[in-house]
């Protein structure tokens, strides 16, 4: 099957969570100069995915034995949300279809079901870490190729 896809060609690209993280705040090794590599795609993250989002906020403040929540979280948060930078998708009810299916043939992770239900029905690609879970797709057969990892993302830039 041929590498590019239409999200490729169109510059759109769908975040994981670890790929929004540093933007409230959160360190996540591995994704140091990450900007250059993603300049000039539109991005997106699923709605869907923001209760996992927020989950690693607090348990990161929790393991952090912080008082509260940093303001740069919060901040980073409500940027998120309103300032329009990277785009929310919201649910559909076909993806829950794509989601039970992944769900159904072994993979316990249900934001990585989210998340790879909408980029199958966006038709783009999703930029994750998560290269356990491409490989599980592609032994089963399924759409493997829209999760990509960052190596393969500073390579299509490159081109």
């Amino acid at each position: 099957m041929e590498r590019s896809s239409r999200g490729e060609r169109s510059g759109r690209l769908l975040l994981d969570t670890s790929y929004v993280l540093p933007h409230l705040g959160v360190e996540v090794r591995g994704l140091e100069n990450l900007d250059e590599a993603l300049e000039g795609r539109r991005l997106y993250y699923p709605m869907a995915m923001m209760a996992e989002l927020e989950a690693v906020v607090l348990r990161e403040v929790r393991r952090n034995g912080l008082e509260k929540v940093p303001r740069q979280a919060s901040e980073g948060l409500d940027y998120l949300v309103y300032g329009g930078v990277i785009g929310l998708v919201p649910p559909r009810g076909e993806d829950l279809e794509s989601m039970r299916h992944v769900l159904n043939v072994g993979w316990r992770d249900l934001f990585d079901a989210i998340l790879y239900a909408t980029a199958s029905r966006m038709g783009v690609e999703a930029l994750t870490l998560d290269s356990t879970f491409r490989k599980f797709l592609e032994e089963k057969g399924l759409r493997h190729n829209l999760m990509i990892i960052r190596d393969e993302l500073e390579k299509v830039s490159e081109s």
